[in-house]
């Protein structure tokens, strides 16, 4: 697997909008260091975790549920496993 590191210092926002508009034009791969981690494996680990699932509701802005179904769709997944994915994740690196 290869590690991308790009370096790149997020700016502060003022604002949300601010923030907003500034996620429209750039990519989280931009920032921080990413590992390529093949198909086959994110299968394995999606896999891994096909326990019961509980339905919960949560407010998102409008922006946010239209982003999140873009990036799923060029991703190839719907966009509740994505926001799944997501969580997951970040739930892991806050636990180490």
């Amino acid at each position: 697997m290869r590690k991308a590191k790009t370096g790149g210092k997020l700016p502060r926002f003022r604002t949300v909008e601010e923030e907003s508009a500034f996620w429209d034009t750039h990519s989280p791969l931009e920032f921080g260091e990413w590992e390529a981690v093949p198909y086959e494996t994110v299968c394995e680990e999606l896999g891994a975790r096909e326990g019961a699932k509980r339905a919960v509701t949560l407010r998102l802005e409008r922006e946010l549920v239209e982003r999140l179904k873009r990036v799923a769709r060029r991703s190839g997944l719907k966009y509740q496993a994505l926001a799944r994915e997501i969580l997951w994740q970040s739930l892991m690196r806050r636990a180490e």
